[in-house]
């Protein structure tokens, strides 16, 4: 991951950070999804 100014030895908690991000944003579209997404036409 190229993030400017980071530290290498960061690395992993980034990536791990990364994970958990990416777990809570798709929660959180299957959330939003799942409630509004019936309003829409299919």
């Amino acid at each position: 991951v190229e993030l400017g100014g980071i530290e290498p030895h960061l690395d992993r908690i980034d990536d791990r950070t990364h994970t958990i991000w990416r777990t809570v944003m798709t929660g959180f579209l299957v959330t939003t999804f799942s409630s509004w997404g019936w309003c829409w036409p299919p």
